[in-house]
């Protein structure tokens, strides 16, 4: 019920963003199902945290625990700040890490060229 609460408080916030609550057995499905940018934990369930960031790592989906304070205040507007950080955090990490591949490959490329010679 409050987790219900909590999505109306950060869809009033926010009118462009598609936020919706679903039960955990229900994650798989919709990441297969829609494009997911982020997803927030209830602090009810933050012992599945690790199981749930290890599932999404691959499809490169960050996650995280909704703060206990702004979850029990409803505080709509802190939860969605903390989605946009998330957000802005695995950009960061997917950008370095397409960087780094790169480097790799042309590092490679390069190895290889330098036998050649």
């Amino acid at each position: 019920m409050s987790t219900s609460l909590l999505v109306t408080k950060m869809q009033e916030v926010s009118k462009k963003d598609k936020i919706f609550a679903i039960p955990v057995s229900k994650v798989d499905q919709k990441v297969n199902e829609e494009s997911i940018d982020v997803i927030l934990i209830g602090p009810q369930i933050r012992y599945m945290e690790k199981r749930i960031k290890e599932k999404m790592a691959v499809k490169h989906i960050p996650v995280g625990v909704i703060p206990m304070e702004d979850y029990g205040r409803m505080d709509g507007a802190k939860v969605l700040e903390y989605a946009y950080s998330l957000m802005n955090k695995a950009e960061e990490s997917v950008l370095l890490y397409n960087l780094i591949g790169i480097l790799c490959v042309l590092d490679k490329f390069k190895f290889v060229g330098d036998q050649s010679l």
